[in-house]
């Protein structure tokens, strides 16, 4: 398990703190950090949305990825960064998680429907099954649910959300968040411009990628990173070449990927655009599973432009 940087946690604290769920967990997380040595609140906030995301992935029995989910949590949890832990503290760190998730497939419920049965019931089960017998689970959420009055003063309110749907959008955002995406956004074209004309009419649909990229949190994250070290961007790179090629291969505009190197960088980085699905070597910054989100994020932005 990788623990955010300061910057890292500044930028997602940022963004985390605009949601009802996360500022009644936040009190607790950090109490949990300051007590126990745990992870920080937004790494653990963070990692339980990635959890939302793979679930969201599946579209059958998603009840039946919750046992695998643990069983990663709890080997995981066994190291922060290299620093080896106790089987003791990885479970606690894996049971804290699935309170989040928990809490997070609860919170679909709408007010007033408490008593139904609702969409996300199957994975609470499940999730409630495997911890019943964990007395750190019980007091986590007696903790959770004791927690009647905010901050302010005011009692806690938490607007229903199904994460389950779609992921949170820009416009869905503060000013904050949308002004970190928009320089962010405003590096990569600037980046990128000379491929204006090769890519033609799909030019239209590239900022707007961008956007959406840049509004999800792991990918923001990762843009972030200086991959590889050595490179004048002041940003990863390697990421947005691959995007450059999995644009050019979705968009079948069939470009040379040596014009694509020389419209973007006079190094070499055409491994980056070709390589771009290159999991065991070091061409790409993703994983399958990021690798094939951004795919369906470009057909979806290249569908919008062939419609107009």
């Amino acid at each position: 398990m990788n623990i955010l940087t300061p910057d890292e946690q500044r930028t997602l604290h940022q963004r985390f703190k605009q949601n009802d769920l996360y500022r009644q967990w936040s009190p607790i997380l950090s109490m949990l950090q300051r007590q126990y040595g745990e992870a920080d609140a937004q790494t653990l906030w963070h990692l339980a949305e990635r959890l939302t995301g793979r679930l969201r992935n599946e579209t059958s029995y998603r009840e039946h990825e919750i046992a695998p989910i643990y069983s990663e949590l709890l080997a995981d949890g066994l190291m922060f960064d290299k620093t080896v832990r106790t089987n003791e503290q990885a479970q606690r760190t894996a049971t804290t998680v699935m309170c989040i998730l928990l809490t997070m497939l609860m919170n679909a419920v709408e007010k007033g429907h408490e008593g139904e049965s609702f969409a996300n019931e199957p994975m609470c089960m499940a999730i409630m099954d495997i911890l019943s017998g964990d007395a750190y689970f019980q007091s986590l959420m007696d903790l959770f649910f004791r927690r009647k009055t905010g901050y302010d003063g005011l009692p806690v309110v938490i607007a229903p959300h199904n994460p389950m749907m779609e992921e949170t959008s820009y416009e869905s955002m503060d000013e904050v968040s949308k002004e970190e995406i928009k320089q962010m956004v405003r590096t990569v074209m600037g980046h990128t411009e000379g491929l204006k004309g090769q890519f033609k009419k799909y030019w239209e649909a590239w900022e707007p990628l961008w956007r959406d990229i840049c509004a999800d949190n792991q990918f923001l994250l990762l843009l972030k990173k200086n991959d590889p070290r050595k490179n004048d961007w002041g940003m990863n790179q390697k990421m947005v070449c691959n995007v450059v090629g999995m644009f050019n291969e979705k968009t079948k505009l069939c470009i040379r990927i040596s014009n694509l190197n020389n419209d973007l960088c006079k190094k070499n980085i055409r491994s980056y655009i070709s390589n771009h699905a290159d999991y065991d070597g070091t061409n790409t910054a993703f994983n399958r599973e990021q690798h094939d989100k951004i795919m369906q994020m470009i057909e979806k932005k290249i569908l919008s432009v062939k419609e107009n």
